[in-house]
């Protein structure tokens, strides 16, 4: 098991470009050993806030208005999400659980 971690402001530009990034290996779960193991992976990811911004559609973005280059191997990736700060209340109690959107642009 391995992990990435960022920061959110790499990520709030809608007009994103792919990157490589380098997981890190999880030592308590044991199961990576080392770092050179633990692989990497290309994405491009845009977050938008909508309650600051309003609805985005991103295919009015190059970026998202192209098919992914040729090489590119579509995936199916799983990802937990398990810490976000400073989200804000979607509802007027602020008890709502914040969640995120995640859909496939991709053609096809």
């Amino acid at each position: 098991m391995c992990f990435f971690k960022d920061r959110i402001d790499n990520y709030t530009n809608p007009d994103a470009e792919y990157k490589w990034v380098s997981f890190k290996p999880d030592f308590c779960v044991g199961k990576v050993k080392s770092e050179n193991e633990a692989g990497m992976i290309s994405f491009k990811l845009s977050i938008h806030d909508t309650t600051k911004n309003g609805e985005i559609n991103f295919k009015d973005w190059a970026a998202w208005s192209k098919p992914p280059p040729k090489r590119a191997v579509p995936v199916k990736i799983r990802a937990y999400i398990y810490q976000c700060k400073d989200l804000p209340a979607a509802d007027s109690n602020g008890t709502s659980d914040p969640f995120i959107k995640v859909w496939d642009m991709s053609e096809g």
